[in-house]
């Protein structure tokens, strides 16, 4: 399989967690690039009900043979 470019969007609780997600994944050049945008608003379902809060975007340019070790430094720091 092509090593592929892709997109990958992470949702934070807020602008500093998302700027420590964004910076852990660029400086271990696990994704290239990490745009941040504030006041996204969210509406999703949570045990059972619909939640609605404002959170945080985090756009991450990567490589589809990144993902998995992405997905596992995201969960760690998040």
């Amino acid at each position: 399989m092509e090593d592929e470019v892709i997109v990958v969007f992470i949702t934070a609780s807020g602008f500093e967690e998302a700027r420590n997600i964004a910076s852990t994944l660029v400086e271990s050049r696990i994704a290239a690039c990490a745009s941040i945008l504030k006041g996204v608003s969210s509406l999703y379902w949570w045990k059972g009900g619909v939640e609605f809060s404002e959170e945080t975007l985090i756009i991450v340019k990567t490589r589809s043979s990144l993902l998995k070790e992405l997905v596992e430094k995201v969960r760690s720091s998040h």
